[in-house]
């Protein structure tokens, strides 16, 4: 038996835009998505509950913000299962950069670290390590972002059950096809890089996290409690985009 690295080939997943009535599935698969994200584990309220709240309204802003769009996954076989969602934002020169709050009673601002929000609702302070993320995306989104027509992707989350289908890959190709000749932008936690960097999205800032600054007994390498790296990528446009829609 010849074994062999190849993957095998799936089908280009069925996207469609997201609905409010997705909100509750979409909130249960981000919230199985970041159990691996360490950083997360220590942005996040104590309660679920609450970060359900923070969630739920974040993405009802954003199926609603005409700026934005919400684009789904689904099973092949049904649609009523959402299997991925990805969250592009249109950024324009007279308003400021990505990362802006969003909120009613809650305010999140994308962290810039692969669908980690940092939120909070009006009257919370926030933490020292919430602030650091936010001093630091500030410089970043000044740099980057402001000033600039763009298209971010403020969140991409797959459910680990359907990992390494392409799923995630479909929804940044939908991206790239809709980047109007704009650059795209986003924020990569250390799992996401790698599938940014292979379509073509490059890295032009780093936030480093040393994470046993912030959690008590804290240790470890990259994937554990140690260095967390964020990288803030660019994909500027390229004439061979075609190939990324239409091959599957």
């Amino acid at each position: 038996m010849v074994r062999t690295n190849k993957r095998p080939r799936y089908p280009p997943p069925p996207l469609h835009l997201a609905v409010p009535s997705d909100i509750p599935a979409m909130i249960d698969l981000w919230l199985r998505a970041n159990g691996p994200n360490l950083l997360n584990r220590v942005l996040a309220p104590p309660d679920e509950a609450t970060l359900r709240e923070h969630f739920a309204e974040f993405l009802s802003l954003m199926i609603s913000d005409a700026n934005t769009t919400v684009i789904k996954a689904v099973d092949w076989k049904d649609k009523n299962v959402v299997t991925a969602f990805g969250v592009w934002k249109k950024g324009y020169p007279d308003k400021d950069g990505g990362g802006e709050s969003y909120g009613g009673e809650t305010v999140c601002r994308r962290a810039g670290m692969g669908g980690t929000l940092v939120c909070a609702r009006k009257e919370e302070k926030k933490t020292p390590l919430q602030e650091y993320i936010t001093a630091q995306n500030e410089v970043i989104e000044k740099t980057w972002l402001k000033g600039v027509k763009h298209i971010e992707l403020m969140v991409l989350m797959t459910d680990p059950a359907w990992q390494g289908k392409g799923i995630g890959t479909g929804i940044l190709r939908w991206g790239i096809a809709a980047q109007e000749n704009v650059p795209l932008f986003l924020g990569a936690s250390p799992a996401g890089y790698p599938l940014y960097n292979s379509l073509g999205w490059n890295v032009v800032a780093e936030v480093v996290i040393d994470l046993k600054e912030w959690v008590a007994g804290a240790g470890g390498g990259d994937m554990g409690w140690g260095v967390y790296k964020s990288r803030f990528m660019l994909r500027l446009p390229r004439v061979d985009d075609d190939k990324y829609w239409k091959e599957g």
